[in-house]
């Protein structure tokens, strides 16, 4: 059970979730720093049951990783924050922001930006609310777009070895 395991979980500590055909959730916010490791981290496996997280709101606290989560649910940032780290991941909808926050220190490492909904237009990352410092997407895969509006600021931010597919809108202002 996730949600006993992030109760009783103390900052800094890790929580290894196995695969499972069910969705993985909490109740409320996440709100500690915790690095959460999935199946999906290691999927050189025979057998392979993803680890499906499905809260809508994460209000997460600095330096929190995920690695290996299928995030099935939109991903969105409660909060400002500090140092979020993603690897392995895979998100099948918008990760944006639930209003107007900086987020520094960014990391997508080896993760999928897939939106599986009705609507063409929906983007992988909304940039739109965000104020971005030092944001790093590397080896990832996209498959729709990455947005901003004139009312953001996005700096250093750095695509390495990223594959886009399908329709790509980036409307997002990049500062150097």
């Amino acid at each position: 059970d996730l949600n006993t395991a992030y109760i009783a979980a103390n900052v800094g500590d890790t929580l290894l979730i196995s695969g499972s055909a069910n969705e993985y959730s909490i109740t409320g916010n996440w709100a500690k720093n915790l690095v959460v490791i999935g199946s999906g981290f290691n999927s050189s496996k025979q057998v392979f049951k993803e680890v499906k997280f499905g809260p809508l709101s994460f209000t997460t606290t600095s330096g929190s990783r995920f690695l290996g989560i299928h995030f099935i649910n939109r991903f969105i940032f409660g909060a400002s924050l500090d140092s979020l780290y993603f690897e392995s991941c895979r998100f099948e909808e918008t990760v944006s922001a639930s209003s107007t926050m900086t987020v520094t220190s960014l990391s997508f490492v080896n993760c999928l930006f897939r939106y599986v909904g009705a609507g063409a237009s929906i983007p992988n990352i909304n940039f739109s609310v965000i104020h971005a410092n030092s944001v790093l997407f590397s080896h990832c895969i996209f498959n729709g777009s990455i947005i901003g509006s004139n009312n953001t600021r996005v700096f250093d931010v750095t695509f390495d070895h990223c594959v886009f597919l399908k329709q790509n809108n980036f409307l997002l202002l990049v500062y150097n």
